[in-house]
């Protein structure tokens, strides 16, 4: 039986104490993952996301992807991946069509993601890199089918496109929430 710290998750709160300072907003995030395994190392992640703004007068953005992963080793996963960002609302931002390259690393109850996006905007020629670092703990609850979880990603910018961020730290993103698997693995 697994015992839990609250210690444990400590370093990631101090990490978005910049982000709380700095809240502007007040959002909502869903997000829906279905797993379908494929063959014993590969699977395809089926992904939707949807974010409520105040400011922007209820959903601003929808999202709808699908992400390709292969594990390497135990504990080790590659990923390749498309999706597709639509805004809305008083989001005037053109549409996106991003494709993803990641590495995720899982340990016990933490994991780690790199991700890169490349982002294109049907608006001009340019190609927009991003650079996305994840940390993740996972505190299980009960059955091991139901968890806790916070996480923190930054996000880099490495090419510059117009009215995008300037290159270098764009953002971050700190969030928690639970985590649900079905019975049939």
């Amino acid at each position: 039986m697994y015992r839990a710290s609250p210690l444990a998750v400590l370093p990631l709160l101090l990490a978005a104490a910049p982000t709380w300072a700095q809240q502007q907003d007040t959002q909502a995030w869903e997000q829906l993952n279905v797993v379908v395994p494929i063959a014993p190392k590969l699977r395809v992640t089926l992904e939707e996301i949807a974010r409520t703004s105040d400011r922007q007068d209820g959903i601003y953005t929808t999202e709808f992807g699908a992400l390709l992963g292969w594990q390497l080793a135990k504990g080790v996963e590659l990923g390749f991946g498309y999706r597709h960002v639509g805004f809305h609302s008083r989001n005037l931002a053109p549409d996106e069509d991003r494709l993803r390259q990641q590495i995720v690393v899982t340990s016990g109850r933490f994991a780690g993601r790199l991700r890169l996006d490349e982002r294109f905007n049907p608006d001009g020629s340019e190609i927009g890199f991003r650079v996305r670092p994840l940390l993740r703990y996972n505190l299980p609850l009960g059955p091991k089918r139901l968890a806790l979880f916070v996480s923190h990603e930054s996000f880099f910018c490495r090419t510059v496109r117009p009215g995008a961020s300037a290159p270098g730290m764009s953002g971050c993103a700190t969030s928690s929430g639970w985590l649900s698997r079905s019975a049939r693995r």
